[in-house]
């Protein structure tokens, strides 16, 4: 049986030593921690979608109401913004922070 400082123990990489730390935690501990860095996904990709896209979705919604007859204005009016408004990102990046940043304390627990 090998005990924790033996050579070959040692020799283990850092992603091996990861999982094992992670079997060892409660199943409540480990849940609790994948339903945060779950939860900080759907932030992640609205952040990306709105960075990468939002100009240009932006773009064909008002060409969309303006061939439909209506004034571009028209989706202002009513606050439908697809990103060319990204001073909502910061909150949005500081959530998916807050949750990373929990989630590697609760799996760093016990």
């Amino acid at each position: 049986m090998l005990s924790p400082s033996t050579p070959s123990a040692s020799r283990t990489s850092t992603a091996a030593r990861m999982i094992c730390s992670l079997v060892k935690r409660p199943r409540r501990v480990v849940l609790a921690a994948t339903l945060q860095l779950l939860s900080a996904v759907p932030f992640l990709l609205g952040t990306y979608v709105v960075l990468v896209h939002g100009a240009g979705a932006q773009a064909a919604a008002e060409a969309e109401v303006a061939r439909q007859g209506l004034p571009p204005s028209v989706l202002a009016e009513h606050g439908i913004s697809f990103g060319s408004n990204t001073a909502e990102l910061p909150f949005a990046i500081a959530i998916v922070l807050i949750l990373a940043t929990l989630a590697y304390f609760r799996g760093k627990a016990l």
